[in-house]
């Protein structure tokens, strides 16, 4: 892989990511092999601006969601958080990060949202000053509403050149940074302690490494995904498990799109499929610089070795979902059975899309 294409892996979500989408009536559907498909977008978006789906996540008690992203106005990020129906007819709140002495916000991006009590989130994201233009981590902890002016604290991995928080569930936040010489890595933050830990999925110190999404499964256990260069600079997915009270990654397993051989296949999300397993959101290319094929991954548990331990089946099950009529398309996040991404040509310049994909289709 290229250092062009792996930056682009590293900044994907500042590329071509952007806000959530979808409010009361502005969603077009259509079907295609059982699947199907919602456009949503912003309605207070132009035909210029530049939407997208960052991150998901359930409403406590409640059969809402939460969706992180941004509305694109020109160069400029508007950080925003929906709460509401999957398909629409929710809220849309403003979420920037503040302005202060010295450092005058130019943009800000959310990429991921996570429940706390009294209807309190932590959200995180980064953010752009007029001073530096390269990305700063935040994570906010608070209540939703507009423009918040407190609950911010800024999230730099120490002495990294770019930080981007991607994803927050329970104690853990886990991102990617840019170090000073250009290398991209992967970070675990916890939260109660305030403590970064490098995420090693190779031990190659040329390879990349990214860490796009994070699930709970319970006490200290928790479920990562994201993707690496391998030593032929492939860009492979991988999914682990990490135990916040030892620091033990465990259960490393690496994938290429749709179980073949291909130059870039990704995670970008994770939730639970109720059943022991999980949903991932994943994408590839099967040539190097040909087109993006987006999927919805089941991944099942399975007994590995004399101890049992409980590990991941190494042919999951890929269900491509193919917006109808899309030159482009990217898999960003992914609630339940639902893929959510964006693409391009749509109503506006980057459009996101929900894909909803029956069960009967998923193995």
């Amino acid at each position: 892989m290229t250092s062009a294409m792996q930056r682009s892996i590293f900044l994907i979500s500042i590329v071509i990511a952007s806000v959530l989408a979808a409010c009361g009536g502005d969603g077009t559907s259509s079907s295609s092999t059982a699947i199907t498909y919602t456009t949503l977008n912003n309605p207070i978006a132009t035909a210029a601006n530049y939407m997208s789906l960052t991150g998901i996540r359930g409403v406590d008690n409640s059969t809402d969601v939460y969706i992180t992203g941004a509305t694109i106005v020109g160069t400029t990020y508007i950080a925003q958080l929906y709460k509401g129906p999957l398909t629409g007819g929710g809220t849309y709140y403003t979420m920037p990060f503040p302005s202060s002495t010295g450092a005058t916000i130019s943009s800000t991006n959310s990429y991921s949202v996570d429940n706390l009590a009294n209807g309190a989130v932590n959200l995180v994201g980064s953010y752009t000053t007029t001073q530096n233009a390269n990305q700063q981590g935040f994570i906010y902890t608070g209540s939703v509403t507009n423009n918040p002016t407190s609950g911010y604290v800024t999230l730099n991995y120490p002495s990294a050149r770019q930080t981007i928080p991607h994803s927050v569930m329970n104690d853990l936040v886990v991102g990617g940074y840019e170090t000073p010489l250009g290398k991209l890595r992967a970070f675990i933050y916890q939260i109660s302690t305030g403590q970064f830990t490098d995420l090693k999925v190779v031990t190659d110190a040329n390879n990349a490494v990214t860490a796009y999404g994070v699930w709970h499964n319970g006490g200290n256990s928790y479920t990562i995904v994201g993707g690496y260069t391998d030593i032929s600079t492939k860009e492979q997915a991988y999914i682990l498990d990490y135990d916040s009270s030892t620091g033990v990654i465990t259960n490393t397993t690496t994938y290429t799109y749709n179980n073949q051989a291909s130059a870039l296949t990704h995670f970008e999300g994770i939730t639970t499929n109720g059943n022991g397993g999980y949903y991932l959101a994943g994408f590839g290319q099967v040539t190097s610089g040909g087109a993006v094929s987006c999927a919805l991954v089941s991944m099942t548990r399975t007994i590995l070795g004399p101890l049992k331990t409980a590990g991941f089946t190494t042919t999951p099950t890929w269900v491509q979902a193919v917006f109808p009529g899309a030159t482009t398309q990217y898999a960003n996040t992914v609630y339940q059975n639902n893929l959510l991404g964006t693409y391009l040509p749509g109503p506006i310049a980057l459009n996101g899309y929900v894909a909803n994909i029956p069960t009967s289709l998923i193995k």
